[in-house]
């Protein structure tokens, strides 16, 4: 099989959003769909954004985004990328195409990966592929729930703790406390008052937006969100539902009864050591602000104890996904070699 690899420019947006429309697994999958420019989202929502195509003449089979940025590991801020996105037709599939993209754009990205973490998400379907480029990049595994939170008709009720917006003067209070609760764990894109701001002015003919959510008890910040709202523009579908579970979604408002979901992700949840109760007013009061927008999506570490928080509650459903990073310089690891 003959193929071609190249960055991918503007002009490609379109058919590469029709292939991230296409299922992405055999079983229980998401697909994409963008009432947006591609080209436009990704450098309103991804930091740095790239990506790689795969072709086999003129018709492309596969596709990788990344997203360039530094990140935190095990404390100290590195150069980081992400594999946003890993996508290859259905057509293509089981014939290697997703191992050799990955190997390309190891080589078209070279300067950037080159003494970076190299970490990504992958449905597991495409746990063989990784695999496969272990040689190249000394990939540890990393346990990830894709949660959909179930929106709240009645906003949280808890004497003396308040969710909200962050106001201008409490950005960097929950900056510092977000850099703090993630210095101990792995992949963390460090925060700082600027960035905030910068990320709050991000959005695409108003109808996307970052918002920054805290919540206080006896008036000082003791958690956080960052709320990444991409609906309408950004969509997903629930692909390979079994008949039950697609009814449960539809009754708990997770998806329409077409598997459509207008997602809304939450990202980097944290709180102050002993004040876990106001984690779960902070979920509480995003799924009542935005749930009405559609499914909330939050990934989780099931290991941490915000997330342990999220995730014994009943009304909160997911499923598996893979999350890979290499740490260079590890000892037993290979650092990344292009």
């Amino acid at each position: 099989m003959s193929l071609r690899f190249q960055a991918w420019t503007p002009a490609d947006a379109p058919r590469i959003a029709a292939l991230l429309a296409e299922p992405q697994s055999a079983g229980l999958s998401v697909a994409r769909v963008f009432s947006c420019d591609l080209w436009r989202f990704m450098a309103v929502f991804a930091e740095g954004a790239g990506g790689v195509l795969a072709l086999a003449g003129d018709t492309l089979v596969g596709v990788l985004l990344i997203e360039r940025r530094p990140v935190q590991w095990n404390g100290v801020v590195r150069k980081g990328v992400l594999v946003d996105t890993l996508s290859v037709h259905p057509r293509w599939r089981r014939q290697g195409v997703a191992t050799r993209l990955q190997v390309a754009a190891l080589q078209v990205y070279a300067d950037s990966v080159r003494d970076a973490i190299v970490h990504g998400v992958f449905q597991v379907d495409n746990q063989a592929s990784l695999d496969m480029v272990r040689p190249n990049l000394g990939w540890v595994s990393e346990p990830l729930d894709a949660v959909l939170l179930r929106p709240a008709p009645r906003p949280p009720s808890a004497p003396g703790i308040e969710a909200r917006l962050a106001r201008d003067d409490e950005r960097a209070a929950f900056a510092e406390g977000a850099n703090r609760y993630f210095a101990e764990h792995l992949l963390h894109t460090p925060l700082s008052e600027a960035s905030l701001q910068e990320l709050l002015h991000c959005s695409i003919d108003d109808q996307g937006s970052h918002d920054v959510v805290v919540v206080t008890e006896g008036g000082r910040v003791v958690g956080g969100a960052r709320v990444l709202v991409t609906a309408p523009l950004e969509q997903h579908r629930v692909v390979g539902q079994a008949p039950a579970d697609r009814l449960r979604w539809w009754l708990g408002g997770l998806s329409h009864w077409d598997g459509g979901m207008r997602t809304v992700r939450v990202r980097g949840l944290w709180f102050a050591p002993g004040h876990a109760q106001a984690a779960g007013v902070l979920l509480d009061h995003i799924r009542h602000r935005w749930g009405r927008l559609g499914g909330l999506a939050l990934g989780a570490d099931p290991r941490e104890p915000a997330h342990a928080v999220v995730m014994a509650r009943p009304r909160f459903y997911g499923f598996k996904l893979c999350v890979k990073a290499n740490e260079p310089g590890a000892a037993g690891r290979p650092v990344v070699r292009v």
